[in-house]
Parts: C-alpha cells; sequence; structure tokens
C-alpha cells in the first residue's frame, strides 16, 4: 500500500478533489485533505485509498439545493478505491454468484478485465 499511495496523493488528485470540494462551496482555508491506507471491518484481505477533508474552519456545502454546515473537526469522505487482488476479487464475485470464466491481466498484475458469468451457468 505505501508504493501505491503517491498514485492518490499527488498534486494532480489533490487539485482534482480541491476543485469539486470548492465547486460546492469550501475553499481551500477552510480545511486539508488527508490521504489514507484503510483496512475494512470484517474483510482483512480487503483495503482501500480514502481521501478525506479535515475541516478546520466553520463552512457551508451546496450540493444541488441541499446545504451542509460543517464545523472544525469534522471530517468528510471524498474519495475512495478499493484495492483488490485478484484472490480477494475472485472471492468477493463467488460470494454473490459470480465466477470467472476468462481473464485478461498486464504484466505488472496491477490491472486486469474478467469475464464474468453466474456460477454453475453455462460457460458460453
Amino acid at each position: 500500500m505505501p508504493r501505491i499511495l503517491p498514485q492518490y496523493d499527488n498534486a494532480e488528485t489533490r487539485q482534482w478533489l480541491s476543485t469539486v470540494l470548492e465547486d460546492h462551496g469550501l475553499p481551500p482555508e477552510s480545511g486539508r485533505l488527508e490521504f489514507a491506507a484503510e483496512f475494512i471491518a470484517g474483510r482483512p484481505e480487503l483495503r482501500r485509498f480514502s481521501a478525506w477533508w479535515q475541516v478546520e474552519k466553520a463552512s457551508r456545502a451546496v450540493v444541488d439545493e441541499a446545504e451542509f454546515d460543517f464545523q472544525p473537526g469534522d471530517r468528510l469522505q471524498v474519495f475512495f478505491s478499493y484495492r483488490y487482488t485478484f484472490a480477494t476479487l475472485r472471492s468477493l464475485l463467488n460470494e454473490h454468484g459470480l465466477e470467472v470464466d476468462q481473464e485478461w491481466t498486464a504484466p505488472s498484475a496491477g490491472e486486469g478485465v474478467f469475464l464474468c458469468r453466474r456460477a454453475g451457468g453455462p460457460s458460453d
């Protein structure tokens, strides 16, 4: 996870997330972005990266017509990305009645495409 974190915690991602926050009324000086590698409760084999807006000054966000007030100390999760291993992905799919029929993975094993089907169903 530490090796992958810079793919998320970088200037481009910070600018992207800050722009979204600012577009909804949360200026940069009202808080700061914090990135974290997190474990998932009940799924010790699964991890995710999250970005949190740590509120430092009272502020208000507007989404559509809904208004949300934030106070110092509040945290708002603004992004997350689960990091599945191929084995974890297969296990989770199986839990939902799906199985991998074919797969195509990058030589780095960092990405893949999976053709799935209902478990026990025809493979063609």
